[in-house]
């Protein structure tokens, strides 16, 4: 009895100090509310953050090295690094999470993809990222979108025919630009509070 005291005792002080853990947020590359818009999620290589009812702490679940991260009105999707155990490959390529970042689910392009531009539409399951480098799922680097959990890719054609992508595609990387997604098949690249380009699907 007196060890399940003291059992019961080590796990309480373990969980108190696990909840006390100082918040670090550095490289961040992304920002997202939850669905009910009461907790403010901020990626970073610590991990996530979260931030509710005036105070910050660390989500549960394992502590990646996000880069690209969006959320839905429903899930978290984010790219990046690995947690050292978690058993993923690097880059883990595209990741989904229906529970706040607890568990998360392969999309695929593991050890492929490593997107550091990637946005969500709130509503719809249209995702949007900026590919560096051809893949297996995607022919060429470039703006692409997906609305089947990353099983199909296409290129979106119409900002790169143009002629805009290619001149954006560095300013892209020092994170002056922003996509950001109006439906489900419409997204506008964004420079600071300019809009100078929108692509169609």
């Amino acid at each position: 009895m007196k060890a399940t005291h003291w059992i019961l005792i080590g796990l309480a002080s373990a969980l108190a100090a696990q909840a006390a853990a100082p918040v670090m947020l550095m490289h961040v590359h992304g920002l997202a509310y939850s669905p009910d818009g009461k907790r403010l999620m901020i990626p970073s290589h610590h991990g996530l953050a979260v931030y509710e009812n005036g105070k910050w702490s660390k989500a549960p679940g394992p502590q990646h090295d996000y880069m690209g991260f969006s959320a839905t009105g429903r899930t978290l999707c984010s790219s990046g690094h690995p947690a050292p155990g978690s058993g993923l490959v690097n880059p883990f390529g595209l990741l989904r999470s229906r529970d706040g970042g607890k568990t998360w689910e392969k999309l695929g392009l593991e050890r492929e993809s490593d997107f550091h531009l990637l946005a969500t539409s709130l509503s719809t399951n249209a995702v949007y990222v900026w590919n560096p480098a051809p893949s297996s799922r995607m022919e060429r680097p470039g703006l692409h979108y997906t609305l089947n959990d990353g099983l199909v890719w296409k290129s979106m054609t119409r900002l790169e025919e143009r002629g805009e992508m290619t001149a954006y595609a560095a300013t892209i990387i020092t994170g002056a630009w922003s996509l950001v997604p109006t439906s489900a098949r419409t997204a506008q690249l964004a420079a600071r509070s300019a809009i100078v380009g929108e692509a169609r699907m």
